[in-house]
């Protein structure tokens, strides 16, 4: 079954993405450029836990998944973690290809 990448509000539903740098053990969030900006809550979270946030791409015209910031900012990943939606089928090829084993929450 397909999954909607719409809210309830009919607004694109954040995708975050966490992989691990295999080199210090630091913790890399990135996100969806079809959603909003880091919430309050998320950054204090993300401050608190250590957690890095990657920069996001904006290209005008395109939406950046959460998997190819993250992927962009930590290219060694050895693993990587998505919230609400598996990673779309392009990514999810990306990251077998790259041998990159992931899991959704």
């Amino acid at each position: 079954m397909a999954q909607s990448t719409l809210g309830a509000n009919g607004q694109p539903k954040q995708v975050i993405a966490v992989g691990q740098n295999p080199e210090d053990g630091t913790l890399v969030a990135a996100k969806n450029t079809g959603s909003t900006w880091w919430t309050k809550e998320q950054n204090d979270f993300m401050t608190e836990m250590g957690v890095v946030r990657a920069p996001t791409v904006r290209v005008p015209g395109v939406k950046v998944h959460a998997e190819d910031n993250l992927l962009n900012a930590l290219p060694n990943t050895t693993g990587m973690g998505t919230s609400r939606l598996s990673p779309r089928p392009v990514c999810a090829a990306t990251l077998e290809r790259l041998g990159i084993p992931w899991a959704t929450k």
